[in-house]
């Protein structure tokens, strides 16, 4: 029984480890635009006649901080911020020293930020499932 025991927690440990290599070489080999493309903004910005598309996507955020009290927007902030987050890292592992150089000051600010959205976010969501 023991013996069964071990071998089903050593099948367990090594399903986990080969998970996390997969893991690592799907974020090794992702791209900065398959990151971008990750961010999905409302339909407002993508259907709003605006000179350029910046400031569609900046009064997509503005209506975005209006409604962000509903479980939909606050699980997209959720997702975005994990984005983030992960655009981060890639600008970590890919900065090199010279002019592609990336202050780390601006990119734990970045982290830092991202995780306190995704807390808000966690927190926002909380009170919309939990009875009042």
């Amino acid at each position: 029984m023991a013996l069964l025991v071990q071998v089903a927690v050593c099948g367990v440990l090594l399903a986990y480890l080969w998970q996390c290599r997969a893991y690592l070489h799907r974020r090794n080999h992702t791209t900065w635009e398959s990151l971008a493309s990750q961010l999905h903004f409302s339909s407002a910005a993508d259907g709003h006649q605006s000179s350029t598309r910046a400031e569609a996507l900046l009064e997509a955020a503005a209506e975005d901080g209006q409604t962000s009290r509903d479980p939909h927007s606050l699980w997209m902030h959720f997702n975005h911020a994990r984005v983030v987050l992960e655009m981060a890292d890639f600008a970590e592992r890919n900065s090199t020293p010279g002019p592609t150089f990336i202050d780390p000051v601006l990119l734990a600010a970045v982290r830092r930020d991202a995780m306190q959205i995704r807390i808000s976010a966690l927190a926002g969501l909380a009170k919309c499932v939990l009875p009042k």
